[in-house]
C-alpha cells in the first residue's frame, strides 16, 4: 500500500511501471504530462527511466492523469486528448482541464475530481469510437441479428452504446 508522504493516509495507487510513464508521455507529450502531474521534465524523465523513484504524491497525480487519459481516449485520438485538457471548460468555470490540474493538487481535491468526472463522462458519449465487440454488435444490429453472451442473456441489451430492439 502507499501512504501520503505528508499525512500518512493511505492511497489506492498502483505502482505505475516504466510503460505505463512512457504510454502517457506519448499519449500527451512530457511537457504536458509534466506540468499536469506537477514535475518538471527533467525528473518525469527520470521518473520514467526508473533512475529515480516516484514520489507518493506524485504517483497519485500520475495514476489520476492515467484514468482520466483512459476516459478520454475512448472519443479522441492522441492529438485531441491533448486538445481535450487545453480547451476550457464550462463545467470548470471556463477553465482548462490543464489549469484545474497545474501544480501540486491530490486527487481527492475538488478541482481534479471534477476534471475526472468531466472525463468520465465521456465514457459511451455518443461519439466515442466503438470497440469492437460494440462494432460487430452494430453490424449484426443492422442485419436484424441478436448477439446473445454465454449466459443466454442478449448481448445488444448490455451495450450501453447501442440503442436498437431485439428482433424475433
Amino acid at each position: 500500500m502507499v501512504t501520503n508522504e505528508e499525512s500518512g493516509e493511505a492511497l489506492e495507487v498502483p505502482p505505475l511501471p516504466r510503460a505505463g510513464w512512457v504510454g502517457l508521455e506519448r499519449a500527451l507529450g512530457a511537457e504536458v504530462l509534466a506540468a499536469l502531474i506537477g514535475v518538471s521534465t527533467s525528473s518525469l524523465r527520470r521518473y520514467a527511466a526508473e533512475a529515480r523513484s516516484t514520489p507518493n504524491d506524485v504517483a497519485a497525480r500520475l495514476h489520476h492523469v492515467a484514468l482520466i487519459v483512459g476516459d478520454v481516449s475512448g472519443s479522441h485520438n492522441d492529438t485531441g486528448i491533448r486538445q481535450w485538457f487545453a480547451r476550457p471548460r464550462t463545467e470548470l468555470g471556463k477553465q482548462t482541464p490543464a489549469a484545474v490540474l497545474a501544480g501540486a493538487w491530490a486527487p481527492r481535491d475538488d478541482g481534479p475530481r471534477r476534471v475526472r468526472e468531466l472525463a468520465a463522462a465521456l465514457v459511451g458519449a455518443p461519439d466515442s469510437q466503438p470497440n469492437a465487440l460494440t462494432r460487430a454488435a452494430l453490424r449484426d444490429a443492422e442485419r436484424g441479428r441478436v448477439i446473445r453472451a454465454r449466459d443466454g442473456n442478449d448481448l445488444l441489451t448490455q451495450l450501453d452504446d447501442v440503442d436498437c430492439v431485439q428482433t424475433p
